[in-house]
């Protein structure tokens, strides 16, 4: 797994479009034509994503959002985030 700061925070490169299509978040890489869908916990994290959240306010976000400790948020985020740069679909800011 990537290591990443709370600090951190997250590009979405030009080859990936997303789109909000009947209130599911759906990601297309461009270049290979793979599509993802995001559950309802991707979703705000992708939301995050775009307004250029870090990972310290993607965290308080899930936790006050949804019925979860900060631990089980904190290990759900990192294993989304670790995914989705492992795709290639959010670029780590290295600011």
């Amino acid at each position: 797994m990537v290591e990443i700061s709370g600090n951190a925070t997250f590009n979405i490169p030009e080859s990936v479009a997303w789109r909000n299509v009947n209130e599911e978040i759906v990601i297309l890489k461009l270049k290979s034509g793979e599509y993802y869908t995001l559950n309802e916990v991707g979703q705000h994290i992708w939301q995050a994503i775009s307004d250029q959240q870090n990972v310290e306010g993607i965290l308080k976000q899930i936790v006050d959002q949804f019925d979860v400790t900060y631990e089980k948020a904190k290990e759900d985020v990192m294993t989304f985030l670790d995914n989705m740069l492992k795709e290639s679909i959010v670029l780590l800011n290295e600011k």
